[in-house]
């Protein structure tokens, strides 16, 4: 006996679409949070003093990083979203054994906890106005460490992505040679 579907095929196709626009949701939301409002195009230098790295975090763009901060939040949970979707259809073309397709979801899903963690920190930086200068320079350092030791799982994600695409040998692949 066939189990019942929960969403018609319809539905799930726009589930799917949904989940493919994901991707330059994220990318858009990134660029708009984390690079326009939080002014990370041009952040803190690294060879700033404690004091003047509080500054920037504290002062000149307080409000700017915890709206910017916030606004990543929500695009890593689009990006969630779009990892698992990648992956239902990375197991489809992997078949009975999906363990790289399941690596894949696995890997999205950590850089997704990087991604919110980052930017818990940075806003954790700019929260109090009366923070210890030492305390600021302290959590916007461990805040880029994540994207700095992230490559490897981003790495391992792509990875495995790449391989299950090369791999589908089906007369109508589900992603074309070229991409």
């Amino acid at each position: 006996m066939e189990p019942r579907l929960v969403t018609s095929n319809r539905l799930s196709l726009k589930h799917q679409q949904f989940g493919a626009w994901c991707a330059p949701i994220f990318t858009a939301l990134t660029v708009i949070g984390f690079l326009g409002i939080a002014h990370f195009y041009l952040p803190a230098h690294g060879d700033l003093k404690p004091g003047e790295e509080a500054r920037w975090f504290l002062h000149d763009h307080r409000s700017g990083v915890e709206l910017g901060m916030s606004i990543w939040i929500v695009a890593a949970c689009v990006l969630s979203y779009w990892v698992a979707q990648l992956g239902v259809m990375l197991v489809k073309m992997e078949g009975n054994a999906p363990a790289m397709a399941i690596t894949q979801v696995v890997s999205g899903g950590a850089i997704g906890v990087i991604v919110i963690m980052d930017a818990s920190l940075w806003m954790s930086a700019s929260y109090r106005v009366g923070n210890d200068r030492h305390v600021v320079q302290a959590l916007s350092d461990a805040a880029w460490l994540g994207p700095l030791i992230a490559w490897p799982i981003l790495s391992v994600q792509m990875f495995t992505t790449a391989v299950i695409t090369l791999r589908d040998r089906r007369a109508a692949p589900t992603f074309p040679r070229w991409l």
